[in-house]
Order: structure tokens, then sequence, then C-alpha cells
């Protein structure tokens, strides 16, 4: 992901993969630097963001009386871009939103659902008949939540009905990799992006890409376990998911030989700075793991609705399906039981009923 950061619902954030502070435009979405070096230096950004604030931060940018006129989605749209004019973002924004004024554009913005949108953007299709691809679903997603949060800001709308959505997040999470699709991608990647293997093997250890993305040398302790040697990943609280809300460093647990080896190679070949990097030795972000991703769904015949957190996603449905105790897996995935039940509990109703099956044949 490349980004670190517990501020950034304060406005301000750290961008690892350039060592800087930035905030971002509330309106135009643009990321804007606070000169700000390091991540040490954290309470000199908030000064520096601080001082903006002060200094009015960013101004409205459609007038009151143009906010009267704008009554559906097309006239939110046409604000939207026209705040964009002079952006190298402006022609992009413009094509991928058409389809989507020709769509909903007689709606309130205030009335629109993230069901509905996401709804939409999954049954799009490409002129020759064939499903968007997962980049272009995430892309047009990216496109309207920046829309929708420009609508908030402006006190268009109360708020966006994609602020809660996660970035890459268009499908459900349903589908799981087969033991032969994992070793099938794991063959490919190790031919023609080593670099992408080590991650989407890390993925195997319940770990979420942006934090993989976020891991440095420094976060590795070496460990054992029954004689064998075992890697701890520590982040912490404010450089993952829930830590903010939990107060808690989130723990990852590299256990086997395999990834033990490439772990310790990776802190070997970059002792400062993320450990999982591309190929040209960049830190990983959404886009370019998005990319990889892409390629590796052509190559290996996977549908759509495979991305990389599809990985995860398959580690604890396996988990589960092998009774793993749900306080174990919790601390192992770095989430809740309730999150568990709300995307998983569909398995205990299947379980219940195979069991049922199995007592009437009985």
């Amino acid at each position: 992901m490349g980004r670190k950061s517990n501020s950034r619902n304060n406005g301000f954030w750290f961008w690892a993969a350039r060592n800087g502070w930035y905030h971002t435009c509330p309106t135009t979405g643009t990321r804007i630097s606070l000169k700000v070096k390091g991540k040490e230096n954290k309470a000199q950004a908030q000064q520096r963001y601080c001082q903006i604030q002060a200094q009015g931060g960013v101004p409205a940018l459609v007038a009151e009386k143009a906010k009267e006129a704008i009554a559906n989605v097309d006239q939110l749209a046409q604000a939207f871009l026209d705040c964009r004019k002079g952006l190298a973002c402006h022609d992009i924004y413009t094509s991928n939103l058409r389809a989507f004024r020709l769509a909903f554009g007689l709606l309130a913005p205030s009335a629109m659902t993230e069901g509905q949108i996401v709804g939409w953007i999954n049954g799009q299709k490409k002129a020759n008949g064939e499903a968007w691809s997962y980049s272009q679903k995430v892309g047009v997603k990216k496109i309207l939540k920046a829309m929708f949060s420009f609508a908030a800001s402006e006190r268009l709308v109360d708020k966006s009905p994609l602020r809660d959505l996660k970035a890459g997040q268009t499908e459900s999470r349903t589908a799981t990799f087969s033991a032969d699709q994992t070793r099938v991608v794991e063959k490919w990647l190790a031919t023609n992006n080593p670099a992408f293997l080590a991650v989407f093997q890390a993925m195997h250890f319940y770990a979420r890409p942006g934090e993989l993305f976020k891991l440095t040398a420094a976060d590795i302790q070496e460990t054992e376990v029954d004689g064998e040697a075992v890697l701890v990943a520590i982040l912490a609280p404010e450089d993952w998911k829930n830590g903010q809300k939990t107060g808690k460093p989130r723990t990852i647990y590299f256990d086997t030989k395999e990834m033990v080896a490439t772990v310790k190679a990776l802190v070997a070949q970059y002792p400062t700075g993320p450990i999982f990097r591309t190929t040209k030795g960049k830190a990983w972000t959404t886009n370019s793991s998005s990319h990889a991703m892409e390629k590796v769904r052509k190559a290996c015949n996977l549908g759509d609705e495979f991305c990389l957190y599809t990985t995860r996603h398959t580690c604890f449905t396996e988990a589960l399906r092998n009774n793993m105790p749900t306080n174990q897996l919790c601390l192992a995935g770095g989430t809740s039981a309730a999150m568990l039940d709300k995307h998983y509990g569909h398995l205990n109703h299947e379980d219940v009923i195979r069991a049922m099956r199995k007592k009437g044949a009985a």
C-alpha cells in the first residue's frame, strides 16, 4: 500500500514509499506534501498540517448558489469534473464517469447506496461482451469514491455511500483458491514474477496486503517453537487496519521453513525500508499489486473474483473448516469474532447441515 499512519483519518498521513508526510485535499483528491520527511517526525508534520488548516485549509470549490442547482447524480458528476479541470486526471475521470451518469444521472445523490453502486460496477461489460477486469472495476470504484467524498466535503450529501468501502473491494468474499490453483499460480510466478510470489506466499499466513507492504527488517523477530525457527513480524498499532481501534500491535507468524527462508533473504536484501518490493526494488502499492494480480489471473485462467485478498480468505475458510479455535484465528488474522461471523458464518451453517445429513444416514 505504501502509506503508514494512524493519522490519515485526521487529515494527514505518512507515505512510506516517499518517506514523507502528506495530506489529501478533500475536494480535489490531490496528495499534497507537508514537506516533512521521516516517519519519526510525525509531530512536526502535525504542526505543519495544523498551520495549513489555521490558514483556511482548502476552501469550498462549489459556490452556495451553485450547490442549490445540484439535484441529481449527473449534476454532481459535472460539478466534480469542473473542479478538476486542468488536472491530469480530468479526461480519465470524464470517460470513466460517462456510463455511470447514464445509468444513475437522474437519481438524487443522497439516494445512492453502496450495494447499488458496487452491483453496477460488478455488472459492467466491455464492448466485446466480456466482464470488466478487476483493475477496471477498482479504478472506477476509486473515481466514484472520490466523487462522493467530494459531495460529502461540499455538504451536498450527509455522508458518502462509499465511505466504508475498502480499496479494491468490489467482489464479495466467496472465491477461494484450490490446492491445484495455488500450485499453478506459484509455478507461474516463480518464473515470471518472483517478487510477487513472495507476497502471494506470505498472504497464506493470514496477512493483509497492506500489512505485508509495510513490514521492515526492524519489525521481524526470530524465535523457536518446538525446536523449529519461526519469524514473528510485529506492526505498531498505528501501522495496521484495526490498531487505531484496539491500540494493540499486529503480529504475523511465519512458521514454515520456506517462508522463514524467504523473509530472512528479504531482510538481508533490504535492511531499511519495506522488505517486500517489486522486481524493480520499489515498494508495493495497491495499484502495482492489482496489476500483478491481473496478469496472474490471465496467465492462470482465473476469474475476476480472484484477487490477492482471496488468499487470506482461503486461509480463513480452511482454518474454520478444520475447526481452528476462533480466539487463535482472531490472533493470527488480526481480526475479531464479529468479523468472522459476518463473513464466514455461512460455513457454520453448512457444517451443521452436513452433520445432520450424516446423522440421518446413520
